[in-house]
């Protein structure tokens, strides 16, 4: 009768032993692809916000376009502003702010 519990116990004690070698090789395998995972995550989400940033100015630049078509003023804003052009008779002062 002893030498059947024994016998138990050693089988009991050799499944848990497989179980956990198991367990063990398949989190072996298994992590790897997880930290892969999470770098081309972490590059997904890099890449998603970079895309927002370049939408929102694509837009900026789409609705500055749409105006210089349809606003002389908008034209004449740029004109004055970045090209430093003025009107016939108008007369441009600078002013020195390093001081």
């Amino acid at each position: 009768m002893l030498e059947k519990g024994r016998k138990n116990n050693i089988i009991s004690l050799f499944f848990y032993l497989i179980a956990v070698i198991v367990i063990v090789f398949a989190l072996l395998l298994i992590w790897p692809v997880h930290l892969k995972y999470r770098k081309m995550k972490a590059n997904v989400d890099s890449l998603s916000e970079a895309l927002e940033k370049k939408t929102e100015e694509c837009l900026k630049l789409n609705r500055e376009v749409q105006e210089l078509e349809s606003s002389p003023r908008a034209v004449e804003k740029v004109a004055r502003e970045k090209f430093n052009m003025c009107k016939e008779g108008e007369v441009i002062l600078k002013y020195d702010t390093k001081k």
